[in-house]
């Protein structure tokens, strides 16, 4: 087993590694490859990839956690429409063939996963440590709660390592050249500032003629698009998660256990205190002065070392007066919080080391330690009373979900819900008609709800459901089939349809015929509707992925405009978002100052480039592995990923 494990302090560098390799396991590993199995388990294959297989027990806990990580981003805007857009049978079982892939992988090359490297690897994993050592009993504990055996986790940890090792062995030859990354500099600071004319579908509401006629014949032609969908209505019972108050006592054994379940929610990051004396450079600065800046540092530095009181020295060199006042001190930092080569130097320090003279692209820093936090987690001691109202809530709401059960159990056959409210003491609340999909009035968009309301029977009582945190109790109300409204009814909603309809193709051939007018050599004034509508994004680069100043994210207009030269201004085609439509040319470049880019920054740049490459590389060789293999998907499986 892991008995062989030496239990000894890690360093601050390796419990931060392997935070994150615990974060990857409680929160994927013991997801994707199944809370342990027992021998009822069904292991029926769901795919095979070059003879191995992908049991379905391992598909659902993959769906499971793509499924709970989309609920978690999207909210209540999760509805089963979106899942069906997402496709999450596919992600699901594309994510388990790359491992079987990578595993394999890992095999051809001749990658393995050494015994030493294994025990080293999970010792170092902070759940599994008490006081920053390893703790068998810890272990032990933390793996029953997610129904593991100590060898079932270790090879799950070994085969995480061998596809860890496989993707560093795809990337390992990626290198970036020199004129890489100056390419890089150069698409990261050219900028440009594009006129353009917009064409809004609204300013030609005036052009458009309504009457009955075209109003009966666009409804005829359009007429599922007035369609009414399936409404329901529906009574219910609500017990509110917060209602057992706090005479709801826990057992110090429940307290315990809730604590150890939720061991994530009570990380500490690891952080370091520190201070510091800056000696600020321009980044524009000569050799010369960068020269006479690093020697005032080094200066100051011999000060402090020869025992000169550090934060006298900060108030009276430092150039960054807000720390300057305070002794040059910094407070408590985790990772990420500061510049790559501060954090690295600060890192490094033991509490009352000084540093050597650090260069970051504010200048050089002198660092003193001023103390550390460790990566781990908050004994229970510490978050006992944040521990006890969690586990109070939660064992409230399974008290309220069973209480809610019984009354169920004892009243589904006459399916009477206000007998059910009776013997809960509650009493029956409705929703007004509501359309499948659209939120549930009064009760929020609730999935668990949702997915059953338009299957379930009229008058029913169905089954308690989980809602945030309270538990309901329902069944149908009423049940209103879907309709097409008789044209009368509807009248203005056509109208608006024919106007939105309408506009939208007034704006696109107005805008079209501008740009031929410009091709022809007309100006921008000469075409644009009203002189003032003429517009400038002013200066952007590349970087404005997400949206180029007045015009927003527009596809392919942002690749289309840093194509665009001084000999050939004007894009060749009309540009649309949402009902506007744009005429653009090149109004002004602005070349990228070559002498902006610094050590630091070339670096920096350096880094970016490979791992963008190194992503690429590992896609395409998974995009080449998975053309050669042999992958056979259940028939059940095939269906779903196709979506039928």
């Amino acid at each position: 087993m892991l008995d062989l494990i030496r239990k000894k302090q890690k360093t601050a560098l390796v419990q931060v590694v392997f935070w994150v390799i615990i974060a990857t396991f409680i929160g994927t590993i013991f997801l994707v490859w199944g809370k342990g199995r027992s021998q009822n388990d069904r292991m029926t294959v769901a795919a095979r990839v070059n003879g191995d297989d992908i049991t379905y027990d391992e598909f659902k806990s993959s769906y499971d956690y793509i499924n709970n990580f989309y609920r978690r981003m999207y909210g209540e805007r999760f509805t089963p429409e979106v899942a069906k857009q997402l496709n999450l049978d596919r992600q699901a079982i594309n994510r388990l063939v790359d491992m079987k892939l990578l595993i394999q992988e890992a095999d051809r090359l001749g990658v393995t996963v050494t015994r030493e490297e294994l025990v080293k690897a999970i010792a170092s994993i902070p759940a599994f440590q008490v006081d920053g050592k390893f703790d068998k009993q810890r272990y032990t504990t933390v793996l029953g709660y997610q129904r593991l055996k100590p060898e079932e986790f270790e090879a799950m940890e070994r085969q995480q390592m061998l596809q860890d090792k496989a993707r560093q062995a795809i990337m390992a030859s990626v290198t970036v050249s020199d004129d890489e990354v100056a390419e890089e500099y150069r698409n990261a600071n050219e900028k440009i500032n594009l006129e353009f004319i917009p064409f809004v579908a609204e300013s030609f509401v005036s052009k458009v003629i309504l009457n009955r006629k075209k109003g009966e014949e666009y409804f005829a032609a359009h007429k599922d698009d007035f369609r009414v969908p399936p409404q329901r209505s529906l009574a219910y019972v609500k017990l509110a998660g917060d209602s057992c108050g706090d005479e709801l006592q826990l057992t110090d054994d429940e307290i315990a256990r809730y604590y150890n379940r939720h061991l994530s929610q009570y990380a500490v990051k690891e952080q370091v205190a520190a201070a510091h004396i800056l000696v600020l450079v321009d980044p524009k600065a000569d050799k010369e002065t960068v020269a006479k800046k690093r020697q005032l540092a080094e200066e100051i530095l011999k000060k402090a070392k020869n025992g000169a009181d550090f934060a006298e020295l900060a108030k009276k060199y430092s150039d960054d007066k807000g720390s300057a006042a305070k002794g040059g001190y910094l407070g408590y930092f985790p990772h990420g919080a500061m510049v790559p080569a501060f954090e690295k130097a600060a890192f490094a320090l033991r509490a009352g080391e000084l540093s050597d003279v650090v260069r970051s692209r504010f200048g050089f820093h002198i660092i003193q330690c001023k103390g550390r936090i460790d990566a781990g987690f908050k004994e229970l001691d510490q978050v006992k009373d944040q521990v006890v109202a969690a586990a109070r809530k939660e064992k409230c709401e399974r008290l309220l979900y069973e209480k809610a059960m019984d009354a169920y159990n004892i009243n589904r056959k006459s399916g009477d819900i206000e007998a059910a409210a009776k013997a809960l003491g509650a009493k029956v609340e409705h929703t007004p008609l509501f359309a499948n999909g659209a939120p549930i009035p009064g009760i929020g968009g609730t999935p668990a709800l949702l997915n059953k309301v338009f299957s379930a029977p009229v008058g029913k009582l169905m089954a308690p459901v989980k809602v945030g945190h309270d538990i309901l109790l329902w069944s149908v109300a009423e049940s209103k089939d879907s309709y097409i409204p008789a044209y009368d009814d509807v009248r203005a909603k056509v109208d608006e349809a024919i106007i939105a309809k309408r506009t939208v193709e007034l704006a696109e051939e107005y805008a079209k015929k501008a740009l031929e007018q410009l091709k022809a050599g007309k100006r921008m004034a000469d075409v644009a509707p009203e002189k003032n509508l003429i517009g400038e994004t002013g200066l952007f680069s590349r970087a404005a992925r997400f949206g180029i100043p007045k015009l927003g994210r527009i596809d392919g207009l942002l690749e289309d405009a840093f194509a665009l030269t001084v000999k050939k201004p004007l894009a060749d085609k009309v540009y649309r978002n949402g009902d506007t439509f744009y005429v653009v040319r090149l109004k002004q470049i602005k070349p990228a100052d070559p002498q902006g880019l610094t050590e630091e920054g070339s670096e920096k740049l350096r880094q970016q480039v490979l791992q963008r490459k190194r992503s690429e590389v590992l896609q395409k060789r998974l995009k080449e592995l998975r053309e050669q293999a042999d992958i056979v998907y259940s028939p059940s499986i095939l269906r779903s990923i196709e979506g039928k």
